[in-house]
């Protein structure tokens, strides 16, 4: 019985030996298991970092198509001991995969895919959703495939598979993103000629006591995208940015300029906008056009014909005018009840300034006119009398007479002339003289006729007539273009409407309404990639983007790598007080609270990056470009630092856009650029957006 028992009891034992033999294996193999998985852990992470950081190029490839077509992509690889880009992981790679404890030899490699079912567009597709459809939710998979020997035992291959919440937003603010400039309230009312401050002379050179410009540059090489245009739609599909100026009418005089001085640094002018048109060959042309038919007459043996003339061109400070015939030009307007305009010109240069480099036509919307003085003249050509040339002056009504015109230069035909011709060139109607034939200030001009003088007398460098100016040659007789600009088409043109295509993201919208125009985009959570709620104590907005590792510091500055869309709920004001340096597109939103620049922001590869205060007001201050899309529910201040009676790269310029509630109106500003980046101009269905790949920080293990 004895024997019995000893032998359960030693059969018991060897059985709880053999138990806890296996249960130290196995935990021995969990220990292993957990080992390679964490290691694992720390590769994906480091992968994630890595192709956030750098890789994000053929990311975006990878994931710019629609939902609906997306396409599986093959597996690309990371390679964490690359030292070309801006992260330097070969040291932590090394240390991780260096042979350690029971590992003889370790080695990995990791990948990244895109598979296409993944991908879902909104479930309440709104038409941002489908005219720019890139946009997306989904996931990245992340593979790490982890190589090990242990001790002298065979090689062994585990593969790690982890996936990474993915979020694809389109790297813009829907209708915004097309304007160079947009302004919702630039009128000030009952002042339409309140941006009027700017005092030049007679070759755009801006006087000592003058605010200086603000320029505008609407995208590379759009001069010959304006050039023989034929329709709004052809004009809107193209990479330039547009311009709206609204709250009501607004007349900006225009800029004399000297033509023959286009390379100056310091030109101002805007000569462009009228016939008095410069070129390589001919820096100067006969800037006279007829405004009416010839008028044949035959009398006391004189034949010949009386022309009706006239030059178009901008305003400069008279003081400013050194010839002596260029001040007599002046006595034409000098009865005018707007004669003390005549010295000032506007503070924008929309279509930029005097240089083949920097013209730079544009559509404006809104109630914006051009204004400028119209000198009429007559030439009388008669081989007997030689050719009588005069001005018309602007008269009262006390002043005119019907021999105010002619009588003097040409008195042997002023009867016949007065007889023969119909309707006569002088009349007895004061009413007809100011109307028809008296030099005037023109003050309710389109603004985008300009825009028809760059398309017809730029868009081929052939010499033009110049007694025939037809600056609307191409673009078809009835189109909203066609309508905008006519002059005598204004009353029916569409001031406010939104161009294009762009209209079908904005629903029942126009352009008068900033407000619902930021929301379309930043009233939608669904599009950002993170949203603080608020800023603790002791911490700010670039400690908070730190912390998530979307900014880095750095000994020139701060590197900013958003990959999408941030908002803060409630941060009283943004300052960008050390340089920036973008590594991805992306904005930052605040719902409330201000923004205020004094660094550069520093692109890589045309990086786009959106700054954006819904309720509140934007300052730049600085010289140089900046590279940043601007957007504030209030005002959007531009200080320049730089030169301010010159152009160039010393200048305060905003590489990107801007939309404001107002621009301030400063007599004492020192000028300012505004620098389209045509990457902004994606045309709606057209699958151009440029998107933003935000990846979560964190990869999820789903199989090894």
């Amino acid at each position: 019985m004895v024997a019995v028992f000893v032998f359960i009891l030693v059969a018991f034992g060897a059985g709880v030996v053999r138990h806890m033999l296996s249960q130290r294996a196995q935990t021995h193999r969990l220990e292993q298991l957990r080992s390679t998985e964490c290691l694992a852990q720390a590769l994906a992470v480091l992968a994630l970092q890595k192709l956030a950081q750098e890789g994000t190029g053929s990311l975006r490839t990878a994931l710019a198509a629609p939902p609906g077509r997306l396409a599986d992509s093959p597996r690309s690889p990371i390679d964490l001991r690359d030292e070309s880009g801006k992260l330097k992981f070969r040291p932590l790679v090394d240390a991780l995969l260096a042979p350690q404890g029971e590992f003889s030899a370790l080695a990995a490699t990791c990948t990244w895919q895109v598979l296409a079912r993944d991908f879902g567009a909104p479930p309440d597709a709104t038409p941002l959703d489908r005219l720019y459809p890139a946009g997306k939710t989904g996931h990245l998979h992340l593979h790490v495939d982890l190589w090990y020997r242990r001790g002298t035992q065979a090689d062994t291959t585990e593969t790690f598979h982890f996936v990474v919440p993915c979020k694809v937003t389109p790297a813009l603010l829907p209708v915004l993103s097309k304007f160079t400039l947009y302004v919702e309230k630039a009128a000030q009312p009952g002042q339409p000629f309140a941006w009027n401050r700017v005092k030049s002379d007679e070759g755009g050179r801006v006087a000592p006591d003058s605010p200086t410009p603000l320029v505008l540059f609407n995208g590379k090489d759009n001069l010959a995208a304006c050039a023989r245009l034929t329709s709004l739609e052809d004009l809107v599909k193209k990479p330039v940015g547009l311009v709206y100026l609204g709250g009501g009418p607004l007349t900006l005089f225009l800029a004399y300029g000297d033509c023959g001085t286009m390379n100056d640094p310091c030109n101002f002018g805007e000569s462009m906008h009228f016939f008095q048109r410069a070129r390589e060959s001919a820096p100067r042309q006969w800037p006279f056009y007829q405004y009416r038919p010839a008028q044949p007459f035959s009398a006391e043996g004189a034949v010949g014909s009386v022309y009706h003339l006239a030059w178009d061109r901008g305003h400069c400070a008279s003081e400013a005018y050194t010839d002596p015939g260029t001040r007599k030009w002046l006595a034409n307007f000098a009865q005018h009840p707007h004669a003390s305009w005549l010295g000032f010109n506007s503070l924008f240069r929309l279509l930029g300034p005097d240089s083949y480099t920097r013209f730079s036509p544009t559509l404006v919307l809104g109630e914006v006119s051009r204004g400028f003085q119209r000198g009429k003249c007559f030439k009388v050509v008669a081989g007997s009398v030689g050719d009588p040339f005069g001005f018309n002056p602007w008269l009262t009504s006390q002043e005119f007479t019907t021999r105010t015109l002619y009588y003097d230069r040409c008195p042997q035909v002023l009867q016949a002339m007065l007889n023969m011709l119909a309707p006569p060139p002088v009349s007895t109607s004061y009413e007809e003289y100011r109307d028809e034939f008296a030099s005037t200030l023109v003050e309710t001009e389109p603004y985008n006729h300009s825009l028809a003088f760059f398309a017809s007398q730029y868009g081929s460098w052939a010499p033009r007539d110049p007694k025939a100016p037809n600056p609307v040659t191409t673009i078809v007789n009835g189109d909203p273009l066609d309508e905008l600009v006519r002059p005598d088409r204004r009353p029916s043109a569409p001031f406010h409407q939104i161009p294009g295509r762009y209209a079908e993201l904005a629903p029942g919208k126009d352009l008068t309404d900033l407000g619902a125009l930021l929301d379309l985009a930043c009233a939608r959570e669904d599009r950002y990639a993170w949203v603080i709620d608020g800023i603790p104590e002791g911490s700010d907005w670039e400690r908070e983007l730190e912390r998530r590792g979307l900014l880095t510091r750095t000994a020139n500055g701060l590197d900013l790598n958003l990959n999408g869309w941030v908002l803060f709920r409630k941060l009283d004001r943004l300052v960008v007080k050390d340089s920036l340096r973008l590594l991805s597109d992306g904005g930052i939103v605040l719902d409330e609270g201000d923004i205020a620049i004094s660094r550069p922001v520093q692109p890589t590869s045309g990086t786009i990056l959106y700054l954006v205060a819904r309720k509140g007001d934007i300052e730049v201050a600085g010289n140089g470009p900046t590279q940043v899309s601007l957007a504030a529910r209030g005002t959007v201040t531009l200080n320049n630092h730089g030169h301010q009676r010159e152009w160039g790269d010393r200048v305060l310029t905003v590489v990107g856009s801007v939309a404001a509630g107002r621009l301030p109106l400063d007599p004492a500003f020192k000028g300012a650029g505004i620098s389209y980046l045509p990457e902004l101009s994606a045309y709606p269905g057209a699958g151009e957006e440029r998107v933003c790949v935000s990846l979560d920080p964190t990869p999820v293990l789903v199989g090894n």
